[in-house]
């Protein structure tokens, strides 16, 4: 018994340490991602967390406080899609926690349009449909890419 609890543990904390991809690596694929993406200028926003346990945190944050690092900043560069066209490719390999940032930086705008604004979003799942349905309360469009 006490083996097969060690083994678990084990097995536990290497899916919990291991990074599917570096962040740097990640930086690069979303930047080809928006290379090829409409819009003069996407702004790349990389979600990155080192191990999915650091992902579980952030998105822990994420969840209890729309306000959050990460949302902010995501935020802050959704904001000029009140005024101008903006794109933003946005995503990283966990895709709860690339799904809640998003939600919680639209939510920061409130019943403000961004009709301009056209979120890209890379990742291994599709939005949620939370997402989708923020998304079109903003008057936003999304794009999904597969996080290759």
């Amino acid at each position: 018994m006490a083996r097969i609890a060690l083994a678990f543990g084990m097995a536990f904390a290497a899916l919990a340490c291991a990074t599917p991809i570096g962040e740097r690596e990640l930086e690069e694929r979303l930047a080809s991602v928006a290379a090829v993406s409409p819009g003069a200028h996407p702004r790349v926003f990389p979600v990155w967390a080192g191990t999915r346990l650091a992902a579980w945190t952030l998105l822990a944050d994420a969840r209890g406080d729309p306000r959050s690092p990460e949302s902010l900043r995501l935020g802050h560069a959704i904001s000029r899609a009140a005024t101008q066209p903006t794109t933003v490719v946005v995503g990283g390999p966990y895709a709860d926690l690339s799904d809640q940032i998003v939600r919680n930086a639209l939510e920061m705008h409130g019943e403000r349009a961004l009709g301009r604004l056209t979120i890209v979003l890379v990742g291994p799942e599709p939005p949620s449909a939370e997402l989708s349905a923020a998304l079109a309360r903003a008057g936003a469009r999304i794009q999904h890419r597969p996080l290759e």
